[in-house]
């Protein structure tokens, strides 16, 4: 849930990406589970620091919703890179393809 005292963020759940995460909620079924994950991500030339939602099927894995992705440098910290590459801002990515 988003608290914003100022009141520029609806008090909902992930705020103005409220309609993405209500859109990856869509298929879930009551027996259904989420789970949070975190995981390192491996590309052809960089890794990926990924966090975010699964839904989760019985013992399979259904639809995601990425939270955070960030570049991790070789011994697995976060990557200066982060900073210099808009590509990688998951926020304005969701805001985007929000509506």
């Amino acid at each position: 849930m988003v608290v914003d005292p100022l009141g520029a963020v609806p008090p909902l759940p992930f705020g103005h990406l409220n309609t993405a995460w209500n859109k990856f909620l869509e298929n879930k079924q009551p027996a259904d589970s989420i789970w949070n994950f975190s995981a390192k991500w491996t590309q052809r030339d960089h890794v990926e620091l990924r966090q975010g939602y699964v839904v989760v099927i019985g013992e399979k894995i259904g639809s995601h919703f990425i939270t955070m992705r960030k570049y991790l440098d070789e011994e697995g910290k976060l990557s200066a890179k982060n900073k210099k590459n808009p590509r990688f801002d998951v926020i304005a990515f969701l805001r985007k393809h929000a509506d």
